[in-house]
């Protein structure tokens, strides 16, 4: 039987690489301004240069800045979809990460 090392050993994103990709993400939809019902299927949409990092996506509430949802998510996805009713009307601000560009949309 063959001698196997009994460590395993996992590889973590260091911080900095994180960061360096966190500011190159560049959210596409929803675009600023959108409004949306409350019967509608949202679907948020962003491009990274990542393959399998991970990231926090993230939904405020506009007027207190309160966060109101959030999901880890891999950046090569590039998609996320929240179904009707999953969020109350009102105004909202979407990002990924710790990007620079931070996206508003309603709910009616």
């Amino acid at each position: 039987m063959a001698e196997v090392e009994d460590t395993v050993n996992f590889q973590v994103d260091k911080p900095e690489r994180l960061a360096r990709i966190a500011y190159r993400i560049q959210p596409v939809s929803p675009i600023n301004g959108q409004y949306f019902s409350t019967n509608d299927t949202l679907v948020f949409r962003w491009k990274a240069p990542a393959d399998s990092v991970k990231a926090r996506f993230v939904i405020l509430d506009d007027i207190s800045h309160k966060t109101v949802y959030y999901s880890r998510v891999n950046l090569s996805d590039s998609i996320f979809i929240l179904f009707p009713g999953m969020l109350p009307p009102g105004k909202y601000i979407w990002y990924v990460h710790d990007t620079l560009t931070l996206n508003y949309f309603s709910i009616k």
